[in-house]
């Protein structure tokens, strides 16, 4: 089983999948989170590929991945402008499953919503992915140091994969 942790940051989940004996790859447009990936995973002694990402195309064969993972607010930190190719892309290269994790909204607990730099909270991540199915959707919310994070966890599915 081949696995992609589409915005890897520090390999984390990159690195977990690799544990549980999956070809495991990450990609981050940063050179430096690719540095510290490739640090984390020789520490835990993990072959993963790791790459830049040239914030263009996915440097992979159509449907070369089982699973893709975008997790952590990936999507929300790429321009909105930017969305439908990465979209694209994934479902391109990704064969069976897409598993993202979106940030819905961030609230103070004064009840306001910190201007944090992430955008377009308006978006609507299952047209995106309408190449795939949704079956699964969940929303979480985590509290910290007075800031609550709302996030939605979508997984999709290809119902067409040969």
């Amino acid at each position: 089983m081949r696995g992609l942790d589409f915005g890897c940051g520090s390999g984390r989940q990159s690195i977990l999948m690799a544990e549980f004996g999956i070809e495991a790859y990450g990609v981050d447009i940063s050179q430096r989170a690719i540095e510290i990936s490739e640090q984390m995973a020789g520490y835990f002694d993990k072959k993963v590929n790791f790459s830049v990402y040239n914030g263009k195309n996915l440097e992979f064969p159509d449907g070369f991945f089982d699973f893709t993972a975008c997790l952590g607010g990936v999507l929300n930190c790429i321009p909105k402008s930017e969305l439908e190719n990465i979209a694209k892309e994934l479902q391109r290269i990704t064969k069976t499953y897409i598993c993202v994790s979106y940030i819905q909204e961030k609230i103070d607990k004064n009840g306001d919503t910190p201007n944090i730099g992430i955008e377009h909270f308006d978006c609507d991540i299952e047209k995106l992915f309408n190449k795939f199915k949704l079956i699964d959707k969940s929303l979480f919310q985590i509290t910290e140091n007075g800031l609550t994070t709302t996030s939605e966890l979508l997984i999709f599915k290809n119902f067409l994969e040969k």
